[in-house]
């Protein structure tokens, strides 16, 4: 089935690539022509996770990049809900893990005024 949307973009911290992570993006590309993977930024997932990533932001942008050649792969926003990404690239559809639904909730008063889904 050919994707209905032109533009998918997703957040995530993507430390240590690996095959869940890869299945979320394959599964999000899946849905639109072009992927836009925001990688979060190290001080952000200090203050969320309470501890640093086992790499760093430029290496698991780097990492995703090189998975992921056809995607734009972009370092997120230096401050939290800035969402500098979702303004930039006006994607049709913002696709969440299952284990992110802070972000979900975040993400929900920003839908309409933004025209995503």
């Amino acid at each position: 089935m050919k994707p209905q949307a032109s533009k998918v973009l997703v957040f995530g911290v993507f430390d240590r690539l690996h095959d869940g992570h890869r299945f979320f993006l394959d599964s999000a590309a899946s849905l639109a022509t072009k992927l836009v993977v925001v990688v979060a930024r190290d001080h952000l997932i200090e203050t969320r996770k309470g501890r640093q990533p086992d790499q760093s932001e430029t290496e698991r942008r780097d990492l995703v990049a090189q998975a992921y050649p056809a995607a734009s792969v972009v370092l997120g926003d230096e401050q939290e809900n800035k969402w500098t990404a979702l303004r930039e690239y006006a994607p049709q559809i913002v696709a969440v893990g299952y284990d992110q639904k802070e972000l979900a909730a975040a993400l929900e008063p920003l839908a309409a005024e933004l025209k995503f889904i």
